[in-house]
């Protein structure tokens, strides 16, 4: 369980620095990866969508051949995080670089672990 909270909150925090420091907020001018595959294909690309094609990549990938524990557990976490991260900003809740925006996400990344952790607690001790 270590591994995947772990996963989860380094994707969080190497995301959101990175998106900070290299997103231009008030043109919209990214030199992120998903900058320029929106400047390639002129498709909406944030790292919401990669978090989903891992997701179900990893799921279908799980179900054919029984990943490793250790890597299932590290993708799943980081596929979580890069969706967590961009829900609300994606559902046009709040500003994705707002104030806002970084504590729904925190909050979001912190109850799940609550959330997983007390699951694995419960589980263990009864």
């Amino acid at each position: 369980m270590l591994i995947f909270n772990v996963s989860l909150l380094l994707t969080f925090i190497i995301t959101r620095i990175l998106t900070h420091s290299l997103h231009d907020k008030n043109n919209y001018n990214s030199k992120t990866i998903t900058g320029k595959i929106r400047e390639k294909t002129n498709f909406d690309f944030h790292h919401i969508h990669i978090g989903i094609i891992i997701l179900i990549l990893l799921l279908i990938l799980n179900f054919l051949f029984i990943l490793n524990n250790t890597v299932f557990l590290i993708l799943l976490g980081v596929s979580i995080s890069l969706i967590l991260d961009q829900l609300f900003p994606f559902l046009k809740i709040c500003c994705y670089f707002s104030k806002t925006g970084i504590n729904v996400a925190t909050l979001l990344h912190l109850l799940l672990l609550i959330l997983v952790n007390f699951t694995f607690v419960t589980q263990f001790f009864f």
